[in-house]
């Protein structure tokens, strides 16, 4: 009792007037008025809220800190039935939905590992059951995630010449093209100013439902009063796009149908987009000799999960944003990824030739 004491009188502060303790919280003295200064008193410390980072530091001090991601291939040949139930076996699934994934056309994130003996060990398993699969450091993904957009481009004898959206050339020779990703995604609201913006949806009470009902009527009497053939504001534009990447430069050059100016390869009279989109990649297909081509990422499913999905969410709150999600409503930041691990397995599977 008398240790809690002194503790709690080493807490108070003494008044400079009279030397009596007071609470160290008070302004004033409460046994003689004055003032007591508080401007030695030091700033409660906030506690840091521990994160993945700081996590991982201690677990691995020392050591570069990003996730790893476990990368499945092709399985070219049918599946043996036992990779099959040797996958479903270790990721949880039934062997139906094992065997699917296995025959997948393209590969693709299979798990995440935050600790890199755990990540090792899990592909390591994988490899004994004869599936091919490899780690992926985050940051090697997140490097060539970076696109640079295509506005314009212009045919030399040997190279291309593309214009970009800062008005800066990049000369592309044809025999360094080395890999074209194709596809096709939904982008929400204006294209030109929401490029990939994500659209999570939210809960909305029941009077914004009745106000989205009171909105749709007003815009289908709109839309009534149009004349026929007059264009109607869409709220989401499905474009096709492709990434192109050449062998000295890791970062790829992206192609939009609605931003690049056919023109200005066909000449001046041509303005179909889809048709020009077609032209495009058929003329680099004759040009460049060695031009892998990947056009699977409309026809292959989205299998990786950050964490196990209850059949009762049906709706995803605005304040999550994890990257699993985030890509789930927002096609154009799959595409990115998906874009980025194809490049990436291609560029594996040359240097082990």
């Amino acid at each position: 009792m008398l240790q809690a004491r002194a503790r709690k009188d080493e807490m108070n502060i003494k008044c400079p007037n009279c030397q009596r303790p007071n609470a160290p919280e008070a302004n004033k003295c409460i046994y003689c008025g004055s003032e007591i200064p508080t401007a030695n008193l030091a700033p409660p410390q906030e506690q840091p809220t521990e994160t993945r980072e700081t996590r991982l530091e201690k677990e691995f001090p020392g050591e570069t800190l990003q996730r790893l991601f476990l990368i499945l291939s092709p399985h070219s040949p049918e599946p043996s039935q036992s990779a099959i139930e040797g996958l479903a076996r270790l990721m949880g699934w039934d062997t139906y939905s094992a065997r699917l994934r296995l025959k997948n056309p393209a590969p693709g994130i299979l798990k995440a590992f935050d600790q890199i003996p755990e990540a090792q060990n899990f592909c390591q398993q994988l490899i004994n059951l004869g599936i091919d699969a490899y780690l992926m450091k985050e940051s090697g993904l997140k490097q060539v995630g970076e696109k640079q957009i295509a506005l314009s481009a212009e045919l030399k004898e040997e190279q291309i010449i593309f214009q970009f959206e800062n008005q800066s050339p990049k000369d592309l020779s044809f025999k360094d093209c080395f890999l074209l990703v194709r596809g096709r995604v939904r982008l929400e609201g204006e294209l030109g100013k929401k490029l990939g913006k994500s659209q999570i949806p939210d809960l909305q009470p029941e009077r914004d439902k009745l106000l989205d009902r009171l909105i749709q009527r007003r815009r289908k009497k709109k839309i009534a009063r149009l004349e026929i053939g007059s264009l109607i504001r869409a709220e989401a534009t499905e474009v096709e796009l492709f990434d192109l990447y050449s062998q000295p430069d890791h970062q790829a050059i992206q192609v939009i149908e609605s931003l690049f100016d056919f023109s200005s390869i066909f000449g001046a009279e041509f303005q179909a987009r889809l048709l020009g989109m077609a032209k495009l990649i058929d003329l680099l297909k004759s040009k460049c000799p060695n031009l892998i081509r990947n056009e699977n990422f409309n026809q292959v499913g989205y299998t990786y999960r950050e964490k196990q999905v209850e059949r009762k969410t049906i709706w995803l709150p605005r304040n999550s944003k994890a990257r699993s999600r985030e890509k789930l409503h927002n096609p154009y930041e799959l595409f990115r990824e998906y874009s980025g691990i194809i490049y990436l397995h291609y560029l594996r599977k040359s240097r082990q030739k």
